[in-house]
């Protein structure tokens, strides 16, 4: 456990527990049927076969996965929004069983 509070469903610390969006939506089919070359974030030219690799190597959060393939981080990134969603939806479909210390 980080920091010095109890981590609950939706805590809002960044760390992602509690926080994973609903995988029967059309954003989550989507995901789930796009190939792995599907861009993430054009900005960054990130696409669905990177976020992949990182939560293998072990980014089980958005913000993990964003820190280690930059989704959304480049300056001037027009859709950031957009991005952080996909990432969400991709890192609950993909993650789902890695370790979580929350």
């Amino acid at each position: 456990m980080s920091g010095d509070h109890e981590h609950s469903e939706s805590c809002g610390c960044g760390c992602g527990c509690g926080d994973t969006p609903p995988l029967d939506t059309e954003l989550a089919r989507r995901w789930r049927e796009a190939d792995d070359g599907e861009t993430v974030c054009p900005c960054s030219g990130v696409d669905k076969g990177a976020v992949k690799a990182a939560i293998a190597a072990g980014a089980y959060t958005a913000p993990l996965v964003k820190a280690m393939t930059g989704v959304g981080r480049e300056a001037g990134c027009r859709q950031r929004r957009e991005c952080q969603a996909d990432l969400e939806v991709l890192v609950a479909l993909y993650a789902a069983g890695t370790v979580n210390f929350c």
